[in-house]
Protein backbone atom coordinates (compact mmCIF):
# COMPACT_ATOMS: atom_id res chain seq x y z
CA UNK A 1 0.00 0.00 0.00
CA UNK A 2 2.84 2.56 1.12
CA UNK A 3 4.19 1.81 -2.59
CA UNK A 4 0.96 2.67 -4.66
CA UNK A 5 0.76 5.87 -1.67
CA UNK A 6 4.21 7.29 -2.83
CA UNK A 7 3.55 6.58 -6.70
CA UNK A 8 0.53 8.35 -6.20
CA UNK A 9 2.37 11.17 -4.55
CA UNK A 10 4.70 10.98 -7.04
CA UNK A 11 2.19 11.41 -10.38
CA UNK A 12 -0.81 12.69 -9.25
CA UNK A 13 -1.55 13.78 -12.59
CA UNK A 14 -1.15 10.79 -14.19
CA UNK A 15 -2.79 8.90 -11.46
CA UNK A 16 -5.73 11.18 -11.55
CA UNK A 17 -6.27 10.25 -15.80
CA UNK A 18 -5.83 6.63 -15.40
CA UNK A 19 -8.05 6.63 -12.55
CA UNK A 20 -10.56 8.60 -14.62
CA UNK A 21 -9.85 6.76 -17.21
CA UNK A 22 -10.62 3.44 -15.79
CA UNK A 23 -14.03 4.71 -14.33
CA UNK A 24 -15.20 6.11 -16.75
CA UNK A 25 -15.05 3.43 -19.42
CA UNK A 26 -15.36 0.85 -16.67
CA UNK A 27 -18.81 2.53 -15.70
CA UNK A 28 -19.49 2.57 -20.15
CA UNK A 29 -18.78 -1.30 -20.23
CA UNK A 30 -21.27 -2.17 -17.36
CA UNK A 31 -23.82 0.65 -18.37
CA UNK A 32 -23.64 -0.45 -22.18
CA UNK A 33 -23.29 -4.23 -21.32
CA UNK A 34 -25.80 -4.48 -18.96
CA UNK A 35 -28.69 -2.34 -20.45
CA UNK A 36 -31.08 -3.65 -22.56
CA UNK A 37 -29.98 -5.54 -25.24
CA UNK A 38 -26.77 -5.63 -24.36
CA UNK A 39 -24.14 -3.83 -26.71
CA UNK A 40 -25.47 -2.88 -29.28
CA UNK A 41 -25.42 -4.36 -33.03
CA UNK A 42 -27.49 -1.97 -34.87
CA UNK A 43 -27.87 1.68 -34.99
CA UNK A 44 -31.54 1.85 -32.98
CA UNK A 45 -29.75 -0.68 -29.83
CA UNK A 46 -26.91 2.06 -29.97
CA UNK A 47 -29.67 4.91 -29.36
CA UNK A 48 -31.35 2.73 -26.63
CA UNK A 49 -27.83 2.77 -25.23
CA UNK A 50 -26.74 6.28 -24.83
CA UNK A 51 -28.84 7.31 -21.80
CA UNK A 52 -26.66 4.81 -20.38
CA UNK A 53 -23.32 5.62 -21.48
CA UNK A 54 -23.05 9.44 -21.46
CA UNK A 55 -24.05 9.29 -17.75
CA UNK A 56 -21.31 6.42 -17.18
CA UNK A 57 -18.74 8.73 -18.78
CA UNK A 58 -18.78 11.76 -17.28
CA UNK A 59 -18.74 9.73 -13.61
CA UNK A 60 -15.15 9.42 -14.02
CA UNK A 61 -13.85 12.59 -13.93
CA UNK A 62 -15.66 14.02 -10.66
CA UNK A 63 -15.52 10.73 -8.85
CA UNK A 64 -11.66 10.20 -9.71
CA UNK A 65 -10.97 13.37 -7.98
CA UNK A 66 -12.43 12.84 -5.19
CA UNK A 67 -10.95 9.56 -4.06
CA UNK A 68 -7.90 10.74 -4.86
CA UNK A 69 -8.37 13.55 -2.51
CA UNK A 70 -9.66 11.17 -0.14
CA UNK A 71 -7.10 8.82 -0.41
CA UNK A 72 -4.16 11.41 -0.15
CA UNK A 73 -5.25 13.96 1.58
CA UNK A 74 -8.16 11.95 3.97
CA UNK A 75 -10.95 13.67 6.15
CA UNK A 76 -9.32 16.65 5.98
CA UNK A 77 -8.66 17.47 1.91
CA UNK A 78 -12.36 16.21 1.48
CA UNK A 79 -13.04 18.87 3.99
CA UNK A 80 -11.12 21.42 2.14
CA UNK A 81 -12.49 20.23 -1.16
CA UNK A 82 -16.33 20.54 0.15
CA UNK A 83 -15.38 24.00 1.56
CA UNK A 84 -14.15 25.46 -2.29
CA UNK A 85 -17.01 23.61 -3.86
CA UNK A 86 -19.28 26.03 -1.62
CA UNK A 87 -17.56 29.06 -1.62
CA UNK A 88 -19.46 32.02 -3.41
CA UNK A 89 -17.25 34.02 -5.42
CA UNK A 90 -19.56 35.81 -7.45
CA UNK A 91 -22.12 38.32 -6.72
CA UNK A 92 -25.61 37.28 -7.55
CA UNK A 93 -25.89 39.52 -10.17
CA UNK A 94 -23.28 37.95 -12.07
CA UNK A 95 -24.79 34.59 -10.89
CA UNK A 96 -28.26 35.87 -12.94
CA UNK A 97 -26.29 36.91 -16.05
CA UNK A 98 -25.26 33.52 -16.58
CA UNK A 99 -28.32 32.12 -15.84
CA UNK A 100 -30.48 34.63 -17.93
CA UNK A 101 -28.08 34.64 -20.54
CA UNK A 102 -27.94 30.58 -21.21
CA UNK A 103 -31.47 30.91 -21.36
CA UNK A 104 -31.93 33.44 -24.30
CA UNK A 105 -28.88 31.54 -26.03
CA UNK A 106 -31.28 28.31 -26.23
CA UNK A 107 -34.15 30.91 -27.54
CA UNK A 108 -32.08 32.31 -30.10
CA UNK A 109 -30.35 29.53 -31.40
CA UNK A 110 -32.49 26.09 -31.52
CA UNK A 111 -29.44 24.16 -32.84
CA UNK A 112 -27.05 25.53 -29.63
CA UNK A 113 -30.21 23.02 -27.07
CA UNK A 114 -29.67 20.26 -29.48
CA UNK A 115 -32.85 20.51 -31.59
CA UNK A 116 -31.72 20.67 -35.10
CA UNK A 117 -34.48 18.18 -36.11
CA UNK A 118 -37.22 20.12 -35.43
CA UNK A 119 -36.48 22.20 -37.91
CA UNK A 120 -36.89 20.69 -40.83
Amino acid sequence: MKAIKAFIEGHPVISYYALAFAISWGAILVAVGLGPGGFAATPQQFQQDVPYAVPAMILGPGLAGILLTAFLHGRAGLREFRSRLLKWRVGARWYAVAQVGGKRLRAHFPLYDGHANELK
